[in-house]
């Protein structure tokens, strides 16, 4: 959230939350929920938040895979050991059936569900979110605190701070 001190009464201080100073008329993005002292009730108005459009894309993905397995006992064994082995998260290669693929960046699977089993086969249904497809994995991760910006061919950027 957005904040301007609207009257500053010394000695509160709103720097370890982020502000630059402590004075009236100072408007800060806050960056922590404690003020390192604000016993003096300095008077505070919260501003409309700032929006940021960082061309950020949510992509719902729902699939299912059918699987035959070499024995009714491997099928089994599949069905018994598919909620420990899957990922919960990361980049979701897609293949096409003409050797092209896409990689979804960050995903994240959000449901998954044995949904057919009938002798050596499974059918699982999955449905993960994730954010644009690409043609390159995430080789770096974009964090708030990032010192590294991932670019859409894999290089890395250095910020500035």
């Amino acid at each position: 959230m957005v904040y301007d001190i609207k009257r500053y009464i010394s000695p509160d201080d709103f720097t370890n939350v982020g502000a630059l100073v402590n004075q009236t008329g100072e408007i800060f993005v806050a960056t922590g929920t404690t003020p390192a002292n604000w016993l003096q009730k300095s008077e505070l108005m919260q501003l409309a938040p700032i929006v940021i459009d960082r061309n950020v894309v949510l992509t719902t993905i729902d699939f299912q895979i059918s699987r035959v397995h070499a024995t009714i006992s491997a099928a089994e064994e599949f069905i018994f050991d598919h909620d420990a082995n899957i990922p919960s998260f990361g980049d979701v290669q897609f293949t096409a059936s003409d050797g092209d693929f896409r990689f979804l960046i960050h995903a994240r699977l959000i449901t998954h569900q044995l949904i057919r089993y009938i002798g050596k086969t499974t059918t699982h249904a999955y449905h993960i979110e994730g954010g644009q497809l690409s043609t390159h994995p995430a080789y770096y991760i974009l964090t708030e605190s990032s010192d590294y910006i991932l670019t859409e061919d894999g290089y890395k950027i250095e910020t500035e701070h």
